[in-house]
């Protein structure tokens, strides 16, 4: 693959999935080393594919993203995951995507921090302003604080979007 850029192109950010599929070719018996002659026999043929994410950004980057309206939520008596989540609107501004992972800390009263949620793949686009995110929670708490945490991985990696920190009563 080569990707030769216009010298005009814009300023922006451009993004394209390369999908690569490799089709099972037929065969017959024989190929499958098979004698038809001594019982019956199966062969499974797989069909085998991924598509690789490309993106390519032009300019100075300018993305910065914010976490706002974090809420506490514990599960519904009919959903199948019983456990505790943060739930939050991510906000990004700039011509670019933003690229990361939220992980949630918490501190009990008295206590040490420690990691209880991890999000990872949380991507906002530049056709969204927001994106609702939800963290499971490895394990409900009461009280304490939290912090939460927007980070950059992969092109972003090294990027702090955002930390809050906040008491949650319990």
């Amino acid at each position: 693959l080569s990707l030769r850029k216009p010298s005009d192109l814009p300023d922006g950010e451009y993004r394209v999935h390369t999908r690569l599929t490799r089709i099972a070719r037929d065969r017959t018996e024989r190929d499958a080393g098979i004698d038809p002659t001594r019982g019956a026999k199966v062969t499974l043929g797989i069909n085998v594919g991924f598509a690789i994410p490309i993106i390519l950004r032009t300019g100075k980057y300018d993305t910065t993203a914010t976490l706002q309206s974090i809420k506490y939520v514990t599960a519904k008596p009919d959903e199948k995951d019983k456990r505790p989540r943060l739930t939050m609107e991510i906000h990004r501004k700039g011509k670019y995507s933003s690229m990361g992972q939220l992980l949630v800390y918490w501190t009990p009263a008295g206590g040490e921090e420690k990691q209880i949620g991890l999000l990872n793949g949380v991507n906002v686009f530049p056709e969204l302003d927001v994106r609702d995110a939800r963290v499971p929670l490895n394990e409900p708490v009461s009280g304490g604080t939290f912090r939460v945490v927007y980070q950059g991985t992969d092109a972003d990696k090294g990027i702090k979007f955002d930390e809050q920190t906040f008491p949650f009563p319990g």
